[in-house]
């Protein structure tokens, strides 16, 4: 799923990435080495598989997620809306869905899923800190911030090519966990409630917020790692 994941853009891609602060880090590049080695990314590159059971609340809505990925290209994804079974599944040459009928379609149109579960596990759309291309993307340390009552350190990132896509990240000064991301001026994330998983740490509960005001919630209910996940699961009827 890693693969599949870094279709996503560049900036979503590193802007969702779990890498945390350090207080004594120079630069915007130090803090985000920090961040990962305190969320143990490293950790999440070396499961084979992965299970996510989610909730989704949003416009008075409920939604059953089920996540499941096998290596770095097979990814399916459930979910129930008001009794509606839907189930898709996205390989590295293919998107199709399974439930209510089985059909083929184009992969552009995973796009949806694909930022749904960036918002999800953040760290998954991450590749190797040490593949950040500060050539294409300025990354610059402002300083320390209150964030969602925290103090954090503030890591502004804005891609050279499209310099009006700015935006920020919050690290957590003590414990360099990931807090949050501005994706615009009136757009954020909020992570919370941080677990374990094998070393590997993640948020229980995200918060999507616009002007300041909740617009969606997830509740991740159980995440595995390494578990039996036959490759039928991701086939073709």
């Amino acid at each position: 799923m890693k693969k599949v994941l870094v279709t996503t853009s560049l900036l979503l891609f590193i802007a969702v990435n779990y890498f945390t602060v350090n207080v004594f880090a120079e630069t915007g590049i130090d803090v985000i080495r920090a961040s990962a080695t305190a969320m143990n990314f490293a950790k999440l590159k070396e499961f084979n598989t992965m299970q996510i059971r989610a909730t989704v609340y949003a416009q008075n809505q409920r939604v059953g997620i089920r996540v499941m990925s096998k290596g770095d290209d097979l990814l399916r994804f459930e979910q129930t809306i008001m009794g509606r079974d839907e189930i898709y599944v996205l390989t590295e040459d293919a998107f199709f869905q399974l439930k209510p009928v089985f059909k083929e379609l184009d992969k552009e149109d995973a796009l949806s899923i694909m930022i749904l579960i960036s918002r999800m596990m953040p760290t998954m759309m991450f590749g190797d800190v040490d593949s950040l291309n500060e050539e294409k993307v300025s990354i610059e340390l402002i300083g320390i911030e209150k964030f969602n009552g925290k103090d954090a350190q503030k890591v502004r990132m804005t891609p050279k090519e499209s310099p009006e896509t700015v935006q920020y990240l919050y690290f957590d000064a003590i414990t360099n966990w990931l807090l949050g991301v501005d994706l615009t001026s009136q757009v954020s994330l909020v992570y919370e409630k941080m677990k374990r998983l094998k070393g590997y740490v993640y948020p229980a509960v995200i918060k999507l917020m616009v002007d300041g005001k909740k617009q969606q919630e997830i509740e991740i209910n159980k995440l595995e790692a390494d578990i039996d996940l036959p490759d039928s699961l991701f086939e073709r009827p």
